[in-house]
């Protein structure tokens, strides 16, 4: 790898008997920023930003809408990827309030990170530092690399939690991913529970 190790905290709680998947996205070291050039007054409330970028369920913030100005908001919303050019803001029911003034928002958030080629490897341990009790990767098909969605999916299989929990209840993982040209793209470590 050729960049640095730091790690993201990532706590993990499996149950016995029971697989496990989860979702992490992985943004770009940039913003990206369009112009809102419509949004409905309706429920949901549907945004215009044409050639948006924005993947599925992607934290944004908006930022200067007028008239619509529940669109501004500092703790930013979930958007659904509708189209190219159409997001919806589920969490917003927009039929009983003003008209948006066109043109007048700045969708704002992360860019998707372009994860073509990249391989990812989650490894499990008893303790910190210590042997490895399993190890998982995307080249076996364990961790899913979405690069439509710009997430990595990394899963386990119940054998797999029965794996860990014959070795411990209470342990760590470490989770690397690296791009096609081997450089560091993200990472996460923290504990791991096994209930039951």
């Amino acid at each position: 790898m050729t960049a640095s190790r730091c790690y993201q905290p990532m706590d993990i709680c499996l149950r016995a008997g029971l697989g496990w998947q989860d979702t992490i996205q992985v943004f770009a070291d940039r913003k990206a920023y369009r112009t809102i050039e419509a949004a409905t007054q309706a429920a949901p409330c549907v945004l215009t930003a044409t050639a948006h970028g924005v993947p599925d369920n992607w934290p944004v913030r908006i930022t200067g809408a007028q008239g619509l100005t529940e669109l501004n908001t500092a703790d930013g919303w979930v958007a659904t990827r509708l189209t190219d050019d159409t997001l919806e803001i589920n969490a917003l029911n927009a039929r009983q309030l003003d008209a948006y003034v066109a043109s007048s928002g700045t969708l704002e958030y992360d860019a998707p990170r372009d994860l073509t080629g990249a391989q990812a490897t989650q490894v499990w341990y008893a303790e910190q530092g210590g042997d490895p009790v399993l190890t998982t990767t995307s080249a076996a098909g364990d961790i899913d690399i979405d690069t439509a969605l710009a997430a990595i999916v990394p899963a386990l299989t119940p054998a797999q939690v029965a794996t860990l929990q014959a070795a411990f209840s209470h342990g760590w993982h470490s989770l690397v991913l690296v791009d096609a040209d081997g450089a560091l793209i993200s990472a996460a470590e923290g504990h791991v529970h096994i209930d039951g």
